[in-house]
């Protein structure tokens, strides 16, 4: 049943999902004048589990914490 409707693999099934987001988009989004997002086509995006991606939010706040710290030791 699966495989019917969604493909047999994941090239499949995103070529799937393509199609049935562009059909959304033309049937219902630009009659209300809704704009796509960006394509990740042809990007080097990579998919974070939950676990990489708390990781990668923590070093970024810690980073800005830093960088601010230094700033205002530096006005002060």
């Amino acid at each position: 049943m699966w495989s019917a409707k969604f493909g047999k693999n994941k090239y499949e099934y995103g070529s799937i999902l393509k199609e049935m987001h562009t059909s959304l988009y033309e049937e219902v989004g630009s009659k209300y004048g809704l704009e796509r997002g960006d394509s990740v086509e042809g990007r080097n995006i990579q998919h974070l589990n939950k676990r990489d991606y708390i990781l990668k939010l923590t070093k970024g706040a810690e980073e800005d914490g830093k960088s601010h710290q230094r700033v205002a030791n530096h006005e002060g």
